[in-house]
């Protein structure tokens, strides 16, 4: 699980801060470094009880054991379809869950079968935003992998993605803050390829940057630079549609689509309005 997340991988982050997942580090008595405030605290929770735990204690061992173990890897949905389908090798397999029990009315499993990658990426853009945000978040995320960069979410910065360096050490910042659209979509940016999370792109106006005046532009380019990183505007668009728009009948053919999104990036660096 480790190699997921760390320099060889970059994939996700950990479901209670933004590293790694505390319970990848924590499989020991001797935890490694924490994880974030949250991993900190439960691991120093986690020691004081077993410390405390008399001989034979096996209860009180047994719940620190547990509550090191509380924090999962989350994957948005581009980074799940390329660790499943484009790393080399597999990083993953992505199965469907599916009831147990008659009448549809157990509980959730995995299925026994993984997904091919045609089916997931059917899947997963029937879920996104108009069948296509999906589709061109993974365009942009696509884009960056084959750059040497490893796009991750930037909810933190108020942002889509921060970009860190594919192989660099455990603890390297990211260097980039990306903000991301897509072309004709509506209200909402693909940055996760499924739930919207800001107004990069308004309804039936075809896209709208997110930051329309240049005092927006300001106001999130001094939070980036206090951050000590550098702001890009990135926009997929579709050149063989009117208007370059990304529509979800144009994005069904997954290598059809990828071989013609149009990737392009403003970077945005500090200026003087006087």
């Amino acid at each position: 699980m480790n190699g997921l997340w760390d320099g060889t991988g970059g994939y996700g982050k950990g479901s209670l801060s933004r590293g790694g997942p505390f319970f990848a580090l924590a499989d020991t008595a001797v935890a490694a470094a924490a994880v974030g405030t949250k991993g900190r605290a439960l691991r120093n929770l986690s020691f004081l009880e077993a410390a405390a735990a008399p001989a034979g204690g096996a209860a009180v061992v047994q719940r620190a054991a547990q509550r090191r173990a509380v924090e999962h890897l989350a994957l948005a949905l581009p980074e799940a379809y390329h660790a499943a389908f484009e790393a080399d090798p597999p990083r993953l397999r992505i199965h469907p869950l599916e009831r147990t029990g008659g009448g549809g009315t157990g509980g959730l499993v995995p299925a026994a079968a993984a997904l091919d990658a045609a089916t997931a990426w059917a899947i997963f853009c029937s879920r996104s935003a108009d069948g296509a945000a999906f589709a061109a978040a993974y365009a942009a995320y696509r884009f960056y992998r084959a750059a040497g960069w490893a796009p991750r979410s930037g909810a933190k910065y108020g942002v889509d993605w921060v970009l860190y360096k594919v192989g660099a050490a455990r603890h390297a910042h990211a260097s980039f803050c990306v903000v991301l659209s897509a072309r004709g979509l509506p209200a909402g940016t693909p940055s996760d390829g499924h739930t919207p999370t800001s107004t990069a792109v308004r309804k039936g106006g075809g896209c709208a940057p997110l930051d329309a005046t240049w005092v927006a532009v300001q106001n999130r380019l001094r939070l980036v630079k206090n951050v000590a990183k550098t702001l890009l505007y990135t926009e997929v668009a579709d050149p063989a549609a009117p208007g370059g728009r990304v529509v979800a009948a144009a994005v069904a053919d997954r290598d059809a689509w990828l071989d013609r999104a149009a990737v392009v990036e403003l970077r945005i660096d500090r200026w003087t309005a006087s």
